[in-house]
């Protein structure tokens, strides 16, 4: 038994390009999936990604599972407008409308999926990474912690 995992990749020199890799069990060797995920200058078009757990592009692994919160959090992010801001992207991660499953998860009794423990933005114009611990979208909410993605030369 393996596990998937994803990782997005960003470069802080090309910031108009990002990659996203998922990475599969198989039997006898593992599976790479990639997709370039470019900058989109029209706004008419969506320019982001959000993962949520999922295989999205390996579809010949073994351990291709989705579960329903993966399918209902991955469909909310479709019904909602694209972000065009960072507060934009933090409406859609800290998202409870569907309350079977919701974006950003809370843990109670009846939660077997788990629950959001952390929010993180990269911002790779602005040169950093925020972190939230709680729902990102109350008001005024600051980041609990940041940092630079690079050290800036002087």
């Amino acid at each position: 038994m393996g596990f998937a995992f994803n990782v997005n990749i960003a470069d802080v020199k090309n910031p108009s390009t990002m990659w996203t890799v998922e990475i599969g069990p198989q039997a006898g060797e593992s599976k790479i999936g990639m997709q370039t995920l470019d900058e989109e200058p029209d706004e008419s078009k969506p320019c982001h990604y959000f993962h949520v757990n999922s295989i999205e592009l390996l579809t010949d692994v073994s351990e291709n599972r989705t579960n329903n919160s993966s399918i209902f959090r991955r469909k909310r992010t479709h019904e909602m407008n694209p972000p065009r801001t960072k507060k934009d992207a933090l409406t859609i991660l800290g998202d409870t409308t569907n309350q079977e499953y919701p974006i950003f998860r809370v843990a109670d009794k009846t939660t077997i999926d788990g629950s959001t423990i952390f929010t993180s933005v990269c911002d790779i114009l602005e040169n950093r990474v925020e972190f939230y611990h709680g729902n990102p979208i109350r008001q005024d909410f600051k980041p609990s912690f940041s940092f630079q993605i690079m050290e800036e030369n002087n």
